[in-house]
């Protein structure tokens, strides 16, 4: 996200943050599709050891980056006490919290997707293996293009004359309605309609996530975006943990998955309602943020 704040301004920001937030779902498709096949001919250790080896090629990419043209500025270093209270103040600012809020309320339905969505799968239409590949690459595609709409929503928005408050909420807003009909997953009556309500949840995830990142670069300064969402991302993780948790217990007591994906469908609901009441209006929060870097 800093890279790409520090890259890109303008409209141009949040095509770029939708094509970033692409990337992962890219490999995500791939992985059930590619990694049966290599299992079934050369065992399962080479699957692990084959696409933990793609990382080295992204490395590979990440060198041949361009970087700034002539030396970079010596960073300004500061004492232990000026990082502390620059870190409490940053715990103290309302926009901290609002990015925060926006992913402890809604991350946790990546991770329950992502950890449990093959295992519901299995429970409910017997796939396994290879039969898993097709519907588990739905449903991360349609993750995809939620990121890249999002994207593009907000650079047209953008474009057209709307303020950021706009761009940025009217894709988080679309988001929450798309989720909503997730919990039907339960009464799916074959495995391509869930699969399909499964993909469009991921979608609104991810439409809401690129919005999450790109309210990031409009109300920080982008030296200080990777610190936010850094710290969103830690507290998120919790979330993830707790719902992992809960589903386990709720599947070893019997449950089915429905309560899960309740939980699922009002994620964003929340979320939106959350960052609107800490930034309501990010304009203004944005202008204070040039004003104050201006200063």
């Amino acid at each position: 996200v800093k890279t790409v704040a520090t890259w890109f301004r303008g409209d141009d920001r949040s095509l770029a943050l939708g094509i970033m937030n692409l990337a992962p779902n890219i490999g995500a498709v791939a992985t059930p599709l590619a990694v049966p096949i290599i299992a079934v001919a050369w065992g399962w250790k080479a699957a692990f050891i084959i696409t933990g080896a793609l990382g080295f090629v992204w490395l590979a990419f990440w060198f041949m980056l361009p970087r700034a043209a002539g030396p970079a500025p010596a960073p300004a270093i500061a004492g232990p006490e000026r990082s502390l209270k620059a870190f409490g103040r940053l715990l103290l600012d309302r926009r901290s919290w609002a990015i925060t809020a926006g992913k402890f309320f809604t991350d946790f339905v990546w991770v329950f997707l992502l950890f449990w969505g093959p295992d519901l799968f299995n429970k409910m239409y017997g796939l396994e293996t290879v039969g898993l590949s097709l519907p588990v690459a739905l449903v991360f595609l349609m993750a995809g293009i939620g990121s890249l709409f999002a994207g593009s929503l907000s650079s047209w928005l953008l474009a057209k004359g709307r303020s950021f408050n706009v761009a940025r909420k009217t894709p988080m807003v679309i988001a929450a309605v798309l989720a909503l009909p997730v919990f039907a997953v339960a009464w799916a009556p074959n495995v391509w309609v869930a699969a399909g309500l499964l993909g469009l949840t991921l979608a609104a995830h991810q439409m809401f996530s690129t919005s999450i990142f790109g309210l990031t670069t409009d109300v920080f300064p982008s030296r200080m975006t990777g610190l936010v969402i850094g710290l969103a991302a830690t507290i998120a993780g919790f979330s993830g943990l707790a719902m992992n948790e809960y589903t386990g217990w709720m599947r070893d007591n019997g449950a089915s998955f429905a309560p899960m994906l309740a939980l699922c469908a009002g994620a964003k609901v929340i979320g939106v309602i959350a960052v609107h009441l800490l930034v309501p209006n990010v304009d203004r929060a944005r202008e204070r943020m040039i004003a104050a870097e201006a200063a």
